[in-house]
């Protein structure tokens, strides 16, 4: 078994919402049965990384968000972040299940 690091933004408050809120940002939602959805629409793990190379082809922001429940396990996780970054994905900002509680006010 090999290791392999992956680079990860993590806003230091969580004062704000959960997901950002700006129209322009991408953000993945993987939910506890292990769908994913870009910006709340529906795509496979399989078609992920194509859909982000022709989102993020024209985009100067290459910053991506990751949002997943916290039932799942951290491979998960990784597999987003690595089609993201196969992609052209040059940052990424995980979004933790404390920060989503924080800005539900629980």
């Amino acid at each position: 078994m090999s290791q392999r690091g992956l680079d990860a933004t993590l806003p230091l408050e969580t004062r704000d919402t959960a997901a950002p809120s700006w129209p322009d940002q991408i953000v993945i939602e993987r939910s506890a049965d292990k769908k994913l959805s870009i910006n709340k629409g529906p795509v496979e793990l399989r078609e992920l990384e194509q859909r982000l190379r022709e989102i993020y082809q024209d985009r100067r922001d290459k910053t991506l968000y990751v949002s997943g429940a916290g039932s799942l396990r951290y491979g998960d996780i990784v597999s987003v972040i690595d089609a993201a970054k196969g992609a052209g994905v040059t940052r990424v900002g995980v979004i933790t299940y404390g920060m989503r509680r924080a800005a539900a006010g629980g």
